[in-house]
């Protein structure tokens, strides 16, 4: 398992773990679901497990002084292992 700066390529994945967890937000427009996890002031990461996308977090920050979690979601199965807080910390 790795955690990783997000890329357009792992939106698809994103996208799964947002429809898992309900948020409806993200599924109902990719092409702005990309825009807001790459957007000016947003760090979006990844957690990777053989290539697939397992969990993320996006956090915002105005660069200087604050900054605050977003969104995280870890897939259900995957979960209790960590890797939520080494989203956060990354």
């Amino acid at each position: 398992m790795q955690v990783r700066d997000f890329t357009a390529g792992d939106l698809e994945g994103v996208l799964a773990l947002t429809r898992a967890e309900g948020w409806p937000s993200y599924a109902a427009d990719p092409a702005r679901a990309l825009r807001a996890l790459t957007a000016p002031g947003i760090a979006t990461v990844v957690a990777e497990e053989e290539g697939a996308v397992i969990g993320f977090a996006t956090a915002g920050s105005d660069g200087e002084i604050q900054a605050y979690l977003i969104n995280i979601a870890v897939t259900a199965a995957q979960r209790g292992k960590g890797i939520g807080k080494k989203l956060v910390t990354a």
